[in-house]
């Protein structure tokens, strides 16, 4: 039972390794993740040059979850993937875009989470153009997932998720590339990212995937839970 009850768990783990949040769009679907966004995954030297973070990235990030096909680049200000997260000391913009997107695309659902600076986490946007620069402008839909408690790269850390939907069922001449922008405050801390999306236009449910480590504790505390009832059951008698 106890083995069980961890196996099970533990594919919830891989799960939760598979992206934020679960957006539950329907038809084709296609998906790529920002799994961690600190300088375990991507080498500084790429991408900022360390703190401020205000030099010129070399090289986006690319995704490395699913699809891993999309690309995070910096546009302005400052962003270098520090310790835990993707850091920006003065705040800084970015864009998150696919040249090869899903066939017959119609939405578009991206996620984030974010730890609030000085001044915020993000205070402008995301905004959306498609096909080279034609604008789209803000989300149809946004949702607020709540915050957070985690442990990423040995800090603990409090993050909220977010997530934004955009509609492009009506737009009639196809969406063959895209591009995300948004602007992030002062000594913000970007974690992971994702994109999903859908050549079906339905209003997502997004729900936000536990974090590893909390799984992790609940499987410990269940499987404690199942070791005591054994005991106790053989010392009853029963």
């Amino acid at each position: 039972m106890t083995a069980l009850l961890t196996a099970g768990l533990l594919g919830s783990f891989a799960i939760g390794e598979a992206g934020i949040v679960d957006t539950e769009l329907s038809g084709n679907t296609a998906f790529h993740g920002w799994e961690a966004l600190h300088n375990g995954y991507y080498d500084p030297a790429d991408h900022g040059g360390g703190y401020p973070g205000s030099a010129d990235w070399a090289l986006p990030m690319v995704a490395n979850e699913g699809e891993a096909e999309a690309e995070l680049m910096k546009v302005s200000g400052t962003g270098y993937p520090g310790s835990s997260s993707l850091y920006s000391s003065a705040g800084g913009v970015f864009s998150v875009s696919d040249d090869d997107p899903l066939p017959g695309l119609q939405t578009l659902v991206f996620s984030i989470s974010i730890g609030a600076g000085t001044t915020g986490d993000i205070v402008t946007g995301p905004t959306l153009s498609v096909n080279g620069g034609t604008s789209i402008g803000a989300a149809d839909q946004t949702w607020d997932l709540g915050s957070s408690q985690a442990t990423i790269g040995g800090f603990e850390v409090t993050q909220t998720r977010y997530s934004y939907q955009w509609d492009l069922s009506g737009f009639g001449s196809g969406v063959d590339s895209y591009d995300i922008r948004f602007s992030t405050g002062e000594h913000a801390q970007t974690y992971a990212m994702q994109l999903d999306e859908g050549d079906s236009f339905s209003s997502a449910n997004p729900t936000a995937i536990p974090e590893p480590s909390t799984l992790l504790l609940l499987t410990a505390g269940l499987a404690g839970a199942a070791v005591y009832r054994g005991i106790r059951s053989r010392t009853s008698g029963h």
